[in-house]
């Protein structure tokens, strides 16, 4: 849930997105992500993306079902917040094991084709949580990431686990709140 800019701007209102919440990592990242995250400003929690975007909101209940069904079945796990990457105005933690996160993004678009992770925008989906997210910005990064490196330097890597992923959903203003919770086995 990054690169908002990326998408035309009548297609933003009411979209949603299947998250994994990471509250282990507000601690490091909240302050950062609010001054340098616009999903953190408009109340979306440090996370992992699965599937974003995922049906609009007027399209997302026929969904809810099969998506209780499939997250009850994917067991509860650890993972770990282990070193900071950059995509071009972006600066994120990568969690540990990556597959995990993968693979539950791969089942997802097999089981919901229309949805292609970050609308097909990238070849590749690299699970990742967003720290600082400067990529529809004039301003650099630069100076931002030297300053958090220098900080999670140190605070790396973050224990945290996988319990509940969340289906986050945009209201007219922009702002992001948890429509659906849906705990794992």
């Amino acid at each position: 849930m990054t690169d908002t800019a990326a998408f035309p701007t009548a297609s933003r209102a009411r979209r949603t997105g299947l998250v994994v919440p990471v509250p282990e990592a507000e601690d490091l990242v909240a302050s950062w992500r609010l001054e340098h995250d616009p999903s953190a400003a408009n109340g979306a929690p440090a996370h992992v993306t699965l599937l974003f975007p995922f049906r609009p909101l007027d399209k997302v209940e026929p969904a809810i079902d099969e998506l209780r069904t499939f997250f009850g079945s994917v067991p509860r796990q650890p993972f770990r917040l282990v070193h900071i990457g950059v995509f071009p105005g972006v600066v994120w933690l990568a969690p540990d094991p990556v597959s995990v996160f993968i693979d539950l993004t791969g089942q997802l678009v097999g089981s919901f084709p229309d949805c292609p992770p970050y609308g097909g925008a990238f070849r590749q989906v690299v699970p990742h949580l967003t720290v600082i997210d400067h990529s529809g910005r004039d301003r650099s990064a630069a100076d931002a990431r030297e300053a958090f490196v220098a900080r999670a330097d140190a605070a790396l890597p973050i224990d945290a686990e996988l319990t509940e992923v969340i289906l986050l959903a945009e209201d007219d203003d922009g702002r992001w709140s948890t429509h659906t919770t849906f705990p794992l086995a």
